[in-house]
């Protein structure tokens, strides 16, 4: 008994010394806390360094909304705001109806459009509240910009909205920059078509196909076996052995291979560049970068139009903003200080608004020969040497936006087209029986 107990010792020693040796030979260290943390992590059902979950969600009609589920909102300019239920960036209610004591005013556009409905939301409120007959009405102004959208979007979420109930006073439409400088530079290099929202090859290319829905149910089997696995050693009362250990660490070390190599094949190259249709939408090929310019600003056009048209059937009056930029010659006078922060002159997005801001000023012009209360502002900065823009993309700090607010509110109170006047809610008024 004392030779098969001193053995069975020697035996055991041996083992966790191969143990030992093995661990340190797989994990480059000897570090329990660290192996204890990874098989609780594990057993989760998460691995370490995982990406945070993502604040965006795609929506059946707008391309992707913002996820209301996200704790806490979404952090834009360092200050942190809600997300509403309908995926929107704003503390107002979008839904509710217009009443002759409210002067309701909707903001669409990209982020340039929803820093102004934060930022700018203010000094037009109060300006608008100058105006003797908006004087004893509440102005109300509610943001349904999201920072990347483009037409038609902006008449997509009107559309939506309405249906839903919203009703509006103003609708506000400050756009230009997106609908020129994103599609080139993010959706023609993957082909996808002109009207389709920015990023779309990626929001959906992770979505089930059936050439890769065999490989996703093994992924998805091989993660459930790997939290299995980790939890038959959590919390063992041999989890300090080195040998249980090295047999833990060694099996899940090729679990992970196994996912990887799943995950190669569904984030594949193949997959990637594939041209599907789910990824792409309508196949749309230029014959240069004039013909894409033009078939982009027309389509800006024509959103506009709708857009302006829906405005009128609701009786809702519509204002058409070009935004300024950056990148746009002679547009702004600018130090050292603000050139060193705004001009990027290799940025992505730079020639886009060399080739497409040009085509939108005209267009603009013909679209206030056509009735559209168009207003370029592409010059709003042009006699302002100090500092406005805050980053090398497109976006104005508060006097930016002070100064955008004013140009809007002058066009508001001065312009005679479609007056909005003390209305109230044709739910709320008398029918004939």
């Amino acid at each position: 008994m004392l030779l098969a107990s001193a053995t069975g010792l020697l035996v055991l020693a041996v083992c966790e010394l191969t143990g030992l040796i093995g661990l340190a030979v797989v994990d480059g260290r000897l570090d329990f806390s660290t192996l204890h943390a990874d098989q609780r992590d594990r057993a989760a059902g998460f691995a370490r360094n995982s990406p945070p979950p993502l604040d965006e969600v795609l929506h059946p009609h707008l391309g992707w909304v913002l996820n209301p589920d996200t704790d806490g909102g979404v952090s834009l300019a360092k200050t942190r705001f809600p997300i509403n239920q309908l995926g929107f960036l704003d503390h107002g209610q979008p839904l509710s109806p217009r009443s002759p004591d409210r002067l309701r005013v909707a903001i669409v556009g990209g982020s340039v459009a929803w820093y102004f409905s934060m930022h700018g939301r203010d000094q037009l409120g109060s300006r608008l509240a100058q105006a003797p007959r908006f004087q004893d009405r509440e102005i109300e102004i509610v943001s349904l910009a999201i920072s990347g959208y483009k037409q038609p979007q902006q008449l997509m979420t009107m559309a939506w909205i309405l249906s839903l109930g919203a009703e509006f006073d103003i609708v506000i439409n400050i756009d230009g920059f997106n609908e020129v400088a994103l599609h080139p530079a993010e959706n023609h290099p993957k082909q996808v078509h002109v009207a389709y929202p920015r990023g779309w090859h990626e929001r959906v290319r992770a979505l089930p196909r059936s050439e890769i829905v065999h490989t996703l149910y093994h992924h998805a089997s091989l993660r459930l076996n790997r939290r299995h696995w980790a939890n038959r050693f959590v919390d063992s009362p041999l989890r300090y052995s080195p040998l249980l250990g090295f047999i833990w660490r060694t099996r899940d070390n090729w679990y992970r291979k196994q996912l990887d190599h799943d995950l190669s094949i569904i984030t594949s190259q193949w997959l990637n560049k594939a041209s599907v249709y789910m990824h792409t939408g309508p196949a749309n090929t230029y014959k240069g970068s004039d013909q894409m310019y033009d078939d982009m600003v027309a389509l800006w056009e024509r959103s506009s139009r709708q857009l302006d048209r829906l405005c009128q059937a609701n009786d809702m009056r519509y204002l058409h903003v070009l935004q300024p930029n950056q990148y746009l010659e002679g547009s702004k006078p600018m130090g050292d200080a603000e050139r060193k922060t705004a001009i990027t002159l290799e940025h992505k997005y730079r020639p886009g608004v060399i080739g497409g801001y040009p085509r939108l000023k005209s267009t603009g012009r013909e679209l206030v020969a056509t009735g559209v209360d168009f207003l370029d502002l592409t010059m709003l900065f042009a006699n302002t040497p100090q500092p406005i823009y805050i980053d090398d993309c497109c976006h104005y700090n508060q006097q930016g936006n002070r100064m955008l607010a004013d140009a809007i509110a002058d066009r508001l109170l001065t312009s005679p087209r479609l007056e909005p006047s003390a209305r109230t809610s044709p739910r709320t008024q008398t029918r004939p029986n």
